[in-house]
């Protein structure tokens, strides 16, 4: 037997999710808790997933046909938010960091990988470039069409 669904309400709220690392609860609005939980002899690497309206922007190696997200700290060099604003806005990304996206950690680099999610306009800098997605705005749309049928 088949049952039809219709979806009653959707909500959604702001705040600042709460994790668990090394025996410690970590507050994901505060770079200072999360990077003081990670041992200081961790190499870490910031990055940031920058939506564009319905895009993502990648740094794209056309050398070795690879795309990756924006970051700092993967070649030794100091891996904190200021430096992760300042490469980018140097180059005319000018972004603000909302909130801890993804922490985890990369076996392959051996680092802890911090991402951050956040908004930016205009154009993509040199050397990077937008790539569409799926909008949520879509998704919840047809999610609702199909429940109702």
């Amino acid at each position: 037997m088949t049952k039809n669904f219709k979806l009653k309400s959707f909500k959604k709220d702001s705040g600042y999710p709460l994790g668990y690392y090394n025996g410690s609860y970590i507050k994901f609005n505060n770079e200072t808790s999360l990077v003081s939980a990670i041992e200081k002899n961790t190499k870490t690497i910031l990055g940031m997933i920058v939506e564009n309206e319905t895009s993502i922007l990648f740094f794209e190696d056309k050398e070795n046909n690879i795309l990756s997200l924006p970051k700092v700290g993967g070649n030794g060099g100091p891996s904190n938010t200021t430096t992760l604003i300042d490469k980018y806005s140097s180059v005319g990304l000018n972004v603000k960091l909302d909130f801890v996206y993804s922490v985890y950690e990369d076996n392959k680099q051996d680092a802890v990988c911090i991402y951050y999610r956040c908004k930016a306009n205009g154009t993509a800098p040199d050397k990077h470039k937008y790539i569409k997605y799926l909008c949520f705005k879509y998704i919840k749309c047809h999610m609702y069409h199909t429940l109702e049928k």
